[in-house]
């Protein structure tokens, strides 16, 4: 159902025949919001459409970039869309743009091109979509019946074994929009990023 939905197939030919063309290509395995008066979410498949967006942690190994540490994607995205998508954070007291003229803008998309852009009534910005890992350190405990416990869930008097540390990976996100406008900070929904990088010849 999650592959013919999402058109999942669709996702993986653009990214294939960008892979083809330029030797890689992407696309994304997400989660969204069911439409309607509902928390629950659904898994998709997703295209990228503008594949030279995306930035994976060159330090990964593995061909998909699943062990990568960071991924980016930037699109441009209209001002007036982002201020009807994010109506309390653009007309927000931090929002540096919220009393800025046009000719402030301009200002910005001249010494900022990357980030900002007008043309004639126009605004654009770049919104750039952000995950990355963080690691902590949690001790776990080896008890005399040969099971694992988490130290810092003991019950009072036990006494393990011994002791080791297990990294404990977690996957954040973030929205960024001109590079300093923070829509969006969450965790992510999964234990692994979602830009599944494809590999050509």
């Amino acid at each position: 159902r999650i592959q013919r939905e999402s058109h999942a197939a669709d996702a993986r030919t653009w990214a294939f025949k960008r892979a083809v063309i330029a030797g890689r290509g992407y696309y994304l395995v997400m989660v969204r919001y069911l439409p309607g008066k509902s928390w629950n979410q659904e898994v998709y498949v997703d295209r990228i459409y503008n594949q030279s967006g995306v930035r994976l942690d060159p330090a990964h190994e593995q061909p998909d970039g699943s062990d990568a540490k960071w991924e980016f994607i930037g699109t441009w995205a209209k001002w007036k869309d982002l201020a009807k998508e994010y109506p309390k954070l653009v007309d927000g007291e931090d929002n540096p743009f919220k009393d800025g003229s046009e000719q402030d803008f301009m200002a910005l998309a001249e010494e900022y091109p990357d980030w900002y852009q007008t043309e004639g009534e126009e605004r654009a910005v770049r919104v750039v979509h952000h995950w990355y890992e963080e690691i902590a350190s949690r001790e776990l405990a080896l008890m005399e019946d040969g099971s694992s416990e988490w130290v810092d869930e003991l019950p009072k008097g036990a006494k393990p074994v011994d002791t080791r540390f297990e990294p404990q990976r977690t996957i954040k996100y973030c929205k960024i929009a001109g590079g300093i406008l923070n829509l969006e900070e969450t965790d992510w929904a999964g234990e692994d990023m979602p830009i599944i990088k494809v590999l050509g010849d």
